[in-house]
């Protein structure tokens, strides 16, 4: 996990400095938090879910379960297109993560439907953004 997530991340309950171990995070009255890939997955379960997959998303980082690092179960996709996915993970045709390089129709609309399963780089916008003296841009 990147260091300077410990500085600047907290309990999304309580406001409290997080602490870290293994895959876990905690805060000082209780909580506990998964970290999926090197990434703390701050979401209370009390809270109503905005999308369907998130609470699968949710049980699969915390249970460990994640086909190799992808995560297909937790997409709310049906058997065939998890599987374009994973064709796209066994046989690489560049660096692209083979998650978004499926998704990206999804996500980012039609534009981008001709190249759903071919991206060559991710389509990342310029975001006209005042200067910002250092602060870090969480997205």
């Amino acid at each position: 996990m990147n260091p300077w997530l410990l500085e600047i991340l907290a309990c999304p309950r309580h406001h409290t400095r997080l602490s870290f171990e293994s895959n876990t995070a905690f805060c000082p009255s209780g909580c506990s938090f998964p970290i999926a890939d090197g990434v703390p997955v701050l979401l209370l379960q009390e809270a109503q879910e905005t999308m369907g997959v998130s609470g699968t998303s949710l049980r699969h980082a915390r249970d460990g379960t994640d086909d190799g690092g992808l995560y297909v179960e937790s997409l709310g996709l049906d058997d065939k297109h998890k599987q374009l996915i994973l064709d796209l993970a066994a046989h690489p045709k560049n660096q692209i993560d083979p998650v978004v390089s499926y998704l990206v129709g999804a996500t980012n609309g039609i534009a981008y439907e001709n190249v759903v399963g071919k991206l060559q780089e991710y389509p990342i916008p310029h975001l006209r953004l005042p200067p910002s003296d250092g602060k870090i841009f969480l997205d």
